[in-house]
């Protein structure tokens, strides 16, 4: 069990690394001095993972696992998430990069405030393969704590993209398995919006994350939701999470139909000015 010094672990899924090894190097030497660490290879088709074993083979911080589990990005995640003993946890792509301070900084939030499901920073984006700048990824668009969490979801779950807090620390106390979406298209936002009907998606500015983009990554062949399918997964993940409590599922559900009538074309825009 961890001791009372170590409240966060951070999970790496790896998977044909080798391109980022060096990337994967830096965060490690950005990652704090008391976290728990998990390196992981779900498929071994490299020798990525062996390499940063013996490279850190000293660090107490790390463990390397090579799970025996069917390949696919969201089994990899839920096998690493059921290796968490800490109250916390986050996981880091292997493509992507964090400054020194990083976690101290959203371990920190949740320590200030309870009430939080996710922390996370600020999400520059840059496609590394057509070249320019990193670009700001849109911002959450309202300040955590004004309404309920389950309503603070909703709005998330459609004026947003919760996908950028998949990228922060989690309570674990709220964190279920990744559920499967089609294809696991956006199971990461659905996973996210399940947590924040329980806490707050708390936005920190001071610290600034690097997501690289390129057609590589796991999620450039992911067309988007439509309507019907984000309907869909988030009134499953509302159910999933609160399977004892019809009353706010209703409650919840409503809401849910409510935003996502609002975004299709009449007739139903129509209806809903009629209810």
């Amino acid at each position: 069990m961890p001791s009372g010094s170590e409240q966060l672990t951070i999970m790496l899924p790896l998977h044909q690394a080798g391109r980022w090894q060096r990337v994967i190097e830096d965060n490690l030497a950005a990652m704090p001095a008391k976290a728990r660490i998990l390196i992981s290879d779900a498929t071994g088709v490299d020798g990525t993972l062996d390499q940063l074993e013996r490279a850190h083979r000293h660090d107490p911080r790390v463990r390397f696992l090579r799970p025996a589990i069917s390949p696919g990005w969201r089994e990899h995640c839920n096998a690493l998430l059921a290796e968490v003993e800490t109250p916390l946890a986050a996981f880091m792509p292997q493509d992507d990069s964090i400054a020194p301070g990083h976690f101290e900084a959203l371990v920190g939030v949740h320590n200030q405030r309870p009430d939080t499901a996710v922390s996370f920073g600020l999400v520059k984006a840059q496609n590394i393969e057509t070249g320019g700048g990193a670009a700001m990824l849109e911002r959450l668009p309202y300040r955590p704590g004004e309404r309920p969490a389950w309503q603070e979801a909703v709005s998330a779950a459609f004026q947003w993209n919760p996908g950028i807090a998949f990228r922060g620390v989690v309570r674990m106390s709220l964190a279920q398995p990744i559920a499967p979406t089609d294809r696991d298209r956006f199971a990461d936002l659905v996973w996210v919006f399940g947590m924040a009907l329980h806490g707050h998606l708390v936005e920190v500015p001071a610290v600034t994350y690097l997501k690289r983009m390129h057609t590589t990554a796991t999620h450039p062949d992911w067309d988007r939701f439509s309507e019907d399918e984000r309907r869909f997964f988030l009134l499953n993940e509302l159910i999933r999470q609160f399977p004892d409590r019809p009353q706010f599922v209703n409650c919840v559900g409503a809401a849910i139909w409510c935003e996502s009538a609002r975004r299709m074309p009449p007739p139903w825009q129509d209806q809903l000015r009629d209810w």
